[in-house]
């Protein structure tokens, strides 16, 4: 948005704007992959600065109360970049910048962490998914077992119904040229 543009450029030098980001895992024995986009990264070597910046026209007190979703998007995002990086520091500052669109206030709430506490609540995270996964695992099959005994109505087409998909079918080819 034109707020986080701007409180990005406002930014010291050391400012990565914008950076993308993604992390292949396993979570349950199923492969994923996280993806996502820092707001803005600071990397130095002792320590790696994650910038989530929210703006808003509701309070800025209001949306501090809802923080922690905030700072567990960027503590994602800074275990991502943790696993990327050759040489990670073990410190990591969450930095949470709130600007109100109306007044133009502007909040910045910074949380400090080990990368032993970011490892830690990133594979919380996974696990508490990973009971998800497995939910639709086994609702998956569960839905393909049903389709598989499940036999179609008719044993034939009805008057009219062979046409009618004969046309949807030939309509759909020539769109596609």
């Amino acid at each position: 948005s034109k707020a986080h543009r701007q409180l990005q450029a406002s930014m010291r030098s050391e400012y990565q704007k914008e950076v993308r980001l993604a992390l292949r895992v396993t979570v349950a024995d199923v492969p994923v992959l996280l993806t996502g986009r820092a707001d803005g990264i600071i990397l130095g070597e002792e320590n790696l600065l994650v910038d989530e910046i929210k703006s808003t026209t509701m309070s800025l007190d209001a949306l501090f109360a809802e923080r922690e979703l905030h700072l567990g998007q960027a503590r994602c995002y800074a275990h991502m970049l943790l696993e990327t990086i050759e040489q990670p520091p073990n410190s990591v500052t969450i930095q949470l910048t709130y600007f109100q669109l109306d007044t133009k206030e502007k909040q910045i709430h910074q949380f400090t962490h080990t990368r032993e506490e970011i490892a830690e609540f990133f594979c919380d995270l996974l696990d508490r998914y990973a009971v998800w996964l497995q939910y639709e695992s086994e609702w998956i099959a569960t839905r393909d077992q049903a389709i598989r005994q499940t036999s179609f109505p008719y044993p034939a087409y009805r008057k009219g119904q062979r046409e009618l998909a004969v046309a949807a079918y030939r309509t759909i080819q020539r769109k596609k040229k």
